[in-house]
């Protein structure tokens, strides 16, 4: 008999692959990639060829809206460079067979350091919209291809000649922390902040790429990271939302990947590995505990949707994958409770198999759920 989890994936699968769903984005996070990349996923996982020939399919259809762009999106949320690292993944896989060199051709590559060079003057070194997802890409083509080290190299310069020095051995780096008025400060998430700089210099060190220069910013950044921790007993998560420089009235952050613990903890979790430091990957787990056993209220812990980034599901993936690396019987049973609660939160009859997305009206000041 089939559970609940495989129904609801049957369902989103047959939305996405029998109705005429084209997004306006072809990326990887929010684009026709990553409906693409679901196809291909759920064709291996069970067996379905029609699925991945629409899968397939959809991946040509993309290609084609870029070859149409004049100037297209680079970043690794939207764009070509998250779409080149998506299909790494599935050459990884063994979904797919294709040479990354012929379809990321040596024009891409120069029109994306081109772009991250543009992001880096502008000081836009974000993850997923500026130039560290770039560089994450270029990180990834380097076993293709070593005269990227190039760019690679360029973006390393960046980040120590910006860098600022903290207590405790820690580096900092500004960056805007307010979209609507400018403001600039220091941002410790993954998705946006200072964390990304120590998860993706991590990665360049492991590929053995400027080792030096990759870890003694890895590490700076981690240390800064750690100066921000918060007294969990008394605000409910280890870690704020922004750095404490930043805050004036300090508050828990919200338990999605992208802001505070989850995403913080993964980035030390990660890195400790690497580098051998135990104590990293001992706070990581405490940390990782806490979420676990403690935050399971949805309004305290500003889980408003099912949506992967800042929802439910992102949440239980994460502590699956904590429960496949440790085996601890903490993280199986958060991983079934936040699974749960996803599926529980299919209730929208209008919605993609039951499902909405939350969003704040800036104008009316009010919350709203979207498809």
């Amino acid at each position: 008999m089939k559970d609940r989890k495989e129904l609801k994936i049957h369902e989103i699968a047959k939305i996405l692959s029998e109705t005429n769903i084209r997004l306006n984005n072809y990326g990887l996070f929010a684009g026709n990639f990553g409906i693409a990349l679901f196809l291909l996923e759920y064709s291996k996982h069970f067996g379905d060829k029609q699925m991945r020939d629409k899968g397939l399919c959809l991946i040509e259809d993309v290609f084609v809206d870029i070859e149409r762009t004049k100037l297209p999106i680079a970043s690794f949320c939207n764009g070509i460079s998250g779409i080149g690292y998506g299909l790494n993944y599935l050459n990884e896989q063994h979904i797919i067979n294709t040479d990354i060199n012929d379809l990321f051709d040596r024009d891409i590559d120069n029109y994306l350091f081109e772009i991250m060079k543009q992001n880096l003057y502008y000081n836009n070194w974000d993850y997923l919209h500026g130039a560290l997802g770039i560089g994450l890409y270029f990180t990834m083509k380097t076993k293709y291809n070593n005269q990227l080290l190039m760019n690679i190299d360029h973006l390393l310069c960046f980040f120590e000649a910006t860098k600022k020095h903290q207590t405790s051995n820690g580096l900092k780096w500004l960056s805007v922390i307010d979209h609507e008025t400018g403001e600039i400060g220091y941002n410790i998430s993954l998705s946006h902040g200072i964390s990304s700089i120590a998860v993706i210099m991590t990665k360049m060190y492991e590929r053995k790429i400027f080792t030096d220069r990759t870890e003694e910013l890895a590490i700076g950044a981690i240390n800064y990271i750690l100066d921000q921790e918060i007294d969990v007993n008394k605000y409910g998560s280890y870690f704020p939302s922004k750095s404490k420089e930043e805050s004036q009235n300090i508050f828990r952050s919200r338990l999605g990947w992208c802001y505070g613990d989850l995403g913080i903890g993964m980035t030390l979790l990660n890195a400790g590995n690497v580098f051998g430091r135990k104590e990293w990957v001992n706070k990581a787990i405490d940390v990782f505990l806490n979420a676990a056993i403690n935050r399971r209220n949805l309004k305290e812990n500003a889980i408003n949707d099912a949506g992967l980034c800042h929802g439910a599901v992102g949440i239980g993936i994460i502590f699956y994958n904590l429960w496949k690396r440790t085996n601890m019987p903490q993280f199986k049973e958060a991983t079934n409770y936040w699974i749960n609660k996803t599926l529980d939160m299919a209730t929208f009859q209008d919605g993609l198999a039951g499902y909405k997305t939350y969003h704040f009206n800036p104008d009316t000041k009010k919350p709203t759920f979207i498809n």
